[in-house]
């Protein structure tokens, strides 16, 4: 059975929007403090970003967006024209740096160190790492008061008993 000609175009058409609509919807990986550039077909009126406490977005231009990395975990980022065609539409997960990150759990404590070269605290971390010093020069101290206190309770107890003449 032949099929008209002129449904060739409309067949070429129908798989070129299917292979924009799927680059369009492909996902991004962020390193944590870290960003990536995203370009895009046309001109972004709006920009939707479902959880900003993970990614924040910047526009350099109106065809391209930075996305950089605020917290771990992932979320939806939604780009359109000022028509309401989707532009963008990609799930975004900021994940871990490299392996120059080290994090240092004490209690209930974590400080993030960066060990690129030296191992330093990251900024943010700095006062996390203080509070860190300070629960374990707290701890420390409470652990010496228990210590002298249950000396001093261990210490044997005389008690001199006088009687009286009657």
């Amino acid at each position: 059975m032949r099929r008209p000609l002129w449904m060739l175009p409309l067949t070429l058409t129908a798989l070129l929007a299917a292979g924009a609509a799927q680059a369009a919807g492909g996902g991004v990986t962020v390193g944590l403090n870290g960003s990536v550039r995203v370009p895009f077909a046309g001109v972004a009126a709006n920009v939707v970003v479902a959880n900003p406490s993970v990614v924040d977005v910047t526009m350099i231009d109106a065809h391209s967006v930075v996305l950089i990395g605020k917290g771990y975990g992932a979320t939806q980022i939604l780009v359109t024209d000022r028509n309401g065609r989707t532009l963008m539409d990609r799930h975004v997960a900021v994940v871990g740096a490299d392996e120059s990150r080290v994090s240092y759990f004490r209690g209930p404590t974590d400080v993030e160190y960066d060990c690129t070269t030296r191992c330093e605290a990251l900024s943010g971390s700095q006062q996390q790492a203080d509070a860190a010093s300070a629960a374990a020069a707290q701890s420390q101290q409470s652990a010496s008061q228990t210590q002298s206190q249950a000396a001093v309770a261990a210490q044997p107890v005389s008690t001199t008993v006088q009687h009286a003449p009657m």
